[in-house]
């Protein structure tokens, strides 16, 4: 009996270590599930944020919140001046609030742009959306004034308009 002994403590000892490979898996799948639940929440409170910014009171995730979402803008990127213009229209379109222009363009800032604004914000913490543009214009910008205004006077206009 000590073989059939044995061999039954071996396989009891197996289902023990087998139970505890359970117990620890169902509590990570419960933290998983917390976890999720909690990105599900913070979504959700995002999309209303958003929702509140933009001035569109719809809310959760079922429905649809819709913005125009400007391109990202990153160290790479064509021309700063028409992002700060398209910012603005975007400003604009959605009604924004003053004091909140500088923090929802920050969001669009990628690469380099994102970087360079994180020491321009620390260095100028009341700086507003006019003189945030303006620096950024500075910094990103290729053309020195004689190029931009030699680039505007070449525009023509072609054909009738509308």
């Amino acid at each position: 009996m000590s073989k059939l002994s044995a061999a039954y403590k071996a396989v009891a000892n197996k289902v023990d270590s087998f139970d505890l490979t359970l117990k620890v898996l169902g509590n990570r799948h419960k933290k998983i599930e917390n976890i999720m639940t909690n990105m599900n929440q913070n979504y959700e409170t995002s999309v209303a944020m958003l929702a509140q910014i933009s001035g569109n009171k719809k809310e959760g995730k079922d429905k649809q919140v819709e913005n125009f979402v400007p391109q990202t803008m990153s160290g790479g990127f064509g021309s700063p001046r028409e992002w700060v213009r398209k910012a603005k229209k975007y400003s604009q379109l959605h009604q924004v609030a003053e004091e909140l222009k500088v923090g929802i363009a920050e969001i669009y800032l990628k690469g380099k742009a994102d970087i360079w604004f994180h020491g321009f914000a620390a260095s100028h913490p009341d700086a507003g959306w006019n003189l945030s543009a303006e620096e950024l214009c500075r910094r990103f910008s290729n053309k020195t004034g004689e190029e931009i205004v030699e680039t505007f006077s070449k525009i023509r206009q072609f054909g009738t308009g509308l």
